[in-house]
């Protein structure tokens, strides 16, 4: 595979990418530079993405506020790799499952510091039919002043030779990606991101108030029938399932 740092241009390989990612000298200056003005410190988590069975194929290094939601980080994947037709999403972490926003259950609102820390590895699904697999890693976490972007892409693969896309999802359901996605997320944006205040329910949160233990497990168990009812719906629909 090869890539390029989006700081100092330099040509990157599968090997060497995510050492730069982590020491690129551009990117320490620039932030370096902006420290000299700053109103104040936050904390950047530097995220590897690859193609879970295709890894040498594509790879995308993401720099963002940790103070930032699981929805904020399920926005860039979609925006830059993933997005066709709307399709459910999921992120794994630590054997936990956070469903996108579209439940109104709001899983995707926990803050990206209370569920990932340096070396964290998790993974990521867009599509429950026909499925994108992704799989994360925190490889670094980085002081940079508040005036600094809150989401953007530090290095990416080159576009691979009679690929449609530089995407996993290329070729799959109506995925027909957008050369220009990444252009909000280029280094030096001054794109900012709303949180929500919505509390996510999550597990057994939904059913804390209920005294009856065999009463938390029928709700629990709907819960989570209803995502893979509402799921296979969704793929229905979409013309994947044949009889």
């Amino acid at each position: 595979m090869q890539g390029r740092c989006y700081y100092c241009n330099k040509e990157l390989t599968e090997r060497t990418i995510k050492r730069h990612a982590k020491s690129c000298s551009v990117m320490k200056k620039s932030i370096e530079e902006k420290m000299n003005y700053t109103k104040g410190v936050r904390e950047q988590f530097i995220i590897s993405m690859k193609d879970k069975y295709n890894p040498s194929l594509y790879c995308i290094y993401v720099s963002i506020d940790a103070k930032l939601q699981l929805q904020h980080l399920d926005k860039f994947i979609r925006d830059i790799w993933v997005e066709c037709c709307g399709h459910l999403s999921a992120f794994y972490i630590d054997e936990e499952i956070y469903h996108d926003n579209s439940d109104e259950q709001y899983e995707m609102n926990f803050y990206l510091k209370d569920v990932l820390n340096v070396n964290k590895k998790f993974e990521y699904e867009y599509d429950f039919g026909s499925t994108t697999y992704l799989t994360l890693e925190v490889v670094d976490i980085i002081q940079v002043p508040n005036e600094f972007s809150q989401v953007e892409v530090i290095a990416r693969n080159n576009p691979e030779e009679g690929k449609l896309n530089n995407s996993p999802r290329d070729g799959v359901c109506g995925y027909i990606g957008n050369k220009d996605s990444e252009k909000e997320y280029l280094p030096g944006n001054n794109n900012k991101y709303k949180v929500s205040n919505k509390k996510p329910i999550h597990n057994n949160d939904a059913f804390s108030d209920f005294d009856d233990s065999e009463q938390m497990i029928e709700n629990s168990f709907l819960k989570h029938h209803n995502k893979f009812t509402n799921s296979f719906i969704h793929t229905f629909f979409q013309g994947y399932i044949f009889f």
